[in-house]
């Protein structure tokens, strides 16, 4: 399984890599949106895992892109954000 690791924060990045490639797994960490987006206009990936807040475009710009473009790939919301904040969020 090819796994997208989307982090602002490289080491976060590399800790969930290197935690999934034990398992056998491929990944691909990437420090923005932006980055992801062009990655994924070109090759396919499994399961994407990214932050939710991170400067420029945030985890959400990356979902609407993904349910759009490739809404067979599941979709994981990484965030430190408390759940009260998050679910105001996501409501809007």
């Amino acid at each position: 399984m090819k796994i997208m690791i989307v982090d602002d924060e490289k080491d976060i990045g590399l800790i969930l890599g290197g935690e999934f490639q034990g398992q056998g797994h491929e990944t691909v960490s990437l420090t923005s949106v932006r980055e992801a987006i062009r990655y994924l206009e070109e090759r396919p990936v499994d399961v994407v895992i990214c932050e939710f807040e991170m400067p420029e475009l945030n985890g959400m710009t990356l979902f609407s892109w993904l349910r759009l473009n490739r809404p067979h790939v599941p979709f994981y919301i990484l965030t430190a954000v408390p759940l009260v904040e998050t679910e105001k969020i996501l409501e809007l």
